[in-house]
C-alpha cells in the first residue's frame, strides 16, 4: 500500500509538470507569430537577426533591439518619398535592384540614402529622385548591386571637411543622374565591374587634401564600363589611384585633369576614340593614350574588356572554377568551362572553353586576347586548339604569362556562332574527346538558355 500511495503522489506530480509547461508553450505561442507578420499585414522590413519587424527601414534602425552587425532586409515594392539614415553598422538589403525601389524626395533636399555610421552595406535596391542617391559621411561603406538612377548625384561624399576611406563600390548601374554619377572625397576605396552610364561626369575624383595631407589615395578603379558621360572620369586632385581594365565608350570627353598634382596609374583601358595600331599582334596599343602629362595610359587596349566567373561543368577538383578575362573588338556573350581527359591516361586532364553569344560587324577579322590560370596548361597538351566553325587554328605561344595565369592571342572572322579553345591532343584521341566535349557544351548551353 507504501508503494502504492508513493506512485500515485508520483503520478499526480507528473500531470502537473506536464500541464505547467503545456501552458508555458501556450504563451510562448501568440509572440511567435507576433515575429512573423508578413507583408500583407504592413510590415515589409525585417531585421533578420532579431526576428523583428518593422513598417520603415527608419524604425528598424532605430529600434533598441537594432545592434551593430545585423541585418536589415526588406521585401519587394516601391517606397515613396523616403530619406533614410543608416546610422548603425548593419547591412541594409534589398530584395534585387528589379524588385525594391525606394523614391527620394529632392525637392525637400534631402538624400535618399544617408550613411552615418561606419562598416554599412547596402545592396539589392533601386535608389532615385535624391539630392543624392547614397551619401556617405562614414567610412567602409559597401554599396553593392543597386540601381542609382535620376538623382541630381547618384553616389557622393557628403563632407568637404573630413576625408573617409575605404568604400567599396561594386556591381551597380549608376546612370543619368545629373551632375556625378559617383563624386568622392576619400581614399583606400574600389570601383569595380560597374555600368556609369548617362551621367553628367561618370567618375569624380577629387581630393583637396593630395598631396600634402594624404600619401596616397591608393584606390582602385577596374573593369567598370563608363559610357555616355559628358566626362568619362575626372582626376581633379586626385593621387596614385590605380585605373585599369575599364571601357571608355563615347564620352564626350574620356577623362581630364586640371590640377597639376594628380598623378596616377593608368594602364590596359579601352578608349573608344584611341585610334592607335596593334603590330605585334597582342591586343595592346603600339602608342600611349594620353589626358596629360601626368596621366598617361602607355598599355591601351585594342578592344573591350570582359571578365567572366567560369565554373567547371564537372565540378572539383580540376580545373578549378576561375575568372576568365577577354580583350576582343569582339562581343563574347557568355563562356562555359568543360573537362576534358586523356582517354588513355585518365590522370591527364586538360579543359576546354566554349565561347558563343558572338556578335560584331560580319566580315571583319576579329582577335580575341584571353588570359586564364597557368595550372589549367599540361605540358603534355600544348600548343592550343582554337576552332570557330570550320576553321581551326594551332597556338604554338603564350604571348604572357606572370606565373600564375597565361595570356593567349588569336583572331577569327565574323560571323561565328562559337569558339573553343582546348589543349591539343595527339589526333588519334582528338575527334573522340571534341564531340563529347561539344556534346556537353550543347547541353550546358540549351539549359543556359532555358533559365
Amino acid at each position: 500500500m507504501l508503494v502504492k500511495g508513493c506512485w500515485c503522489t508520483l503520478s499526480r506530480k507528473l500531470v502537473l509538470i506536464l500541464v505547467f509547461l503545456t501552458l508555458l508553450i501556450g504563451l510562448g505561442h501568440p509572440r511567435f507569430q507576433q515575429n512573423s507578420v508578413g507583408v500583407s499585414d504592413g510590415y515589409p522590413v525585417h531585421n533578420l537577426n532579431t526576428g523583428l519587424n518593422y513598417t520603415t527601414i527608419q524604425e528598424a534602425i532605430n529600434a533598441n533591439e537594432t545592434l551593430d552587425g545585423q541585418t536589415i532586409h526588406v521585401d519587394a515594392g516601391t517606397y515613396n518619398f523616403i530619406h533614410t539614415e543608416i546610422n548603425k553598422s548593419v547591412s541594409v538589403i534589398g530584395a534585387g535592384r528589379e524588385n525594391t525601389t525606394i523614391l527620394g524626395a529632392s525637392w525637400s533636399e534631402t538624400d535618399t540614402v544617408l550613411v552615418t555610421a561606419d562598416n554599412v552595406t547596402i545592396s539589392g535596391f533601386t535608389l532615385r529622385d535624391g539630392v543624392q542617391g547614397v551619401g556617405t559621411l562614414a567610412n567602409y561603406t559597401h554599396i553593392l548591386n543597386c540601381n542609382i538612377s535620376y538623382n541630381q548625384n547618384g553616389i557622393g561624399t557628403e563632407s568637404q571637411s573630413y576625408l573617409f576611406g575605404a568604400e567599396i563600390i561594386e556591381g551597380n548601374i549608376i546612370m543619368n543622374n545629373t551632375f556625378n554619377g559617383i563624386g568622392l572625397l576619400t581614399w583606400n576605396y574600389t570601383i569595380r565591374k560597374n555600368i556609369i552610364y548617362g551621367n553628367g561626369w561618370g567618375i569624380y575624383l577629387n581630393n583637396p587634401y593630395t598631396p600634402f595631407h594624404v600619401t596616397s589615395d591608393s584606390a582602385q578603379i577596374y573593369e567598370n564600363t563608363i559610357e555616355n558621360n559628358h566626362v568619362g572620369c575626372v582626376l581633379q586632385g586626385s593621387y596614385n589611384h590605380t585605373i585599369y581594365h575599364n571601357n571608355f565608350l563615347n564620352n564626350t570627353v574620356q577623362a581630364m585633369n586640371s590640377y597639376p598634382y594628380s598623378t596616377n596609374e593608368l594602364r590596359e583601358n579601352y578608349w573608344s576614340d584611341y585610334n592607335g595600331t596593334d603590330s605585334d599582334q597582342d591586343g595592346i596599343g603600339d602608342t600611349p593614350y594620353i589626358i596629360d602629362a601626368n596621366n598617361t595610359d602607355h598599355y591601351p587596349l585594342m578592344g573591350t574588356f570582359q571578365s567572366f566567373n567560369v565554373s567547371n561543368t564537372y565540378g572539383p577538383p580540376y580545373p578549378p572554377n576561375a575568372e576568365v578575362d577577354i580583350i576582343s573588338n569582339a562581343t563574347i556573350g557568355s563562356v562555359i568551362l568543360l573537362r576534358v581527359t586523356d582517354l588513355n591516361s585518365p590522370a591527364n586532364i586538360g579543359f576546354y572553353l566554349h565561347f558563343y553569344d558572338i556578335s560584331g560587324l560580319n566580315g571583319t577579322i576579329s582577335f580575341c586576347r584571353i588570359t586564364f590560370p597557368l595550372s589549367w596548361l599540361n605540358s603534355s597538351y600544348y600548343p592550343l586548339a582554337i576552332t570557330s566553325g570550320q576553321m581551326k587554328q594551332s597556338l604554338s605561344r603564350i604571348i604572357y604569362s606572370n606565373g600564375t595565369s597565361a595570356t593567349v592571342y588569336f583572331t577569327l572572322t565574323l560571323p561565328v556562332e562559337a569558339v573553343d579553345i582546348y589543349p591539343e591532343f595527339p589526333s588519334f584521341l582528338f575527334l573522340p574527346l571534341f564531340m563529347v566535349a561539344a556534346s556537353v557544351a550543347v547541353i550546358v548551353y540549351k539549359r543556359k538558355r532555358l533559365i
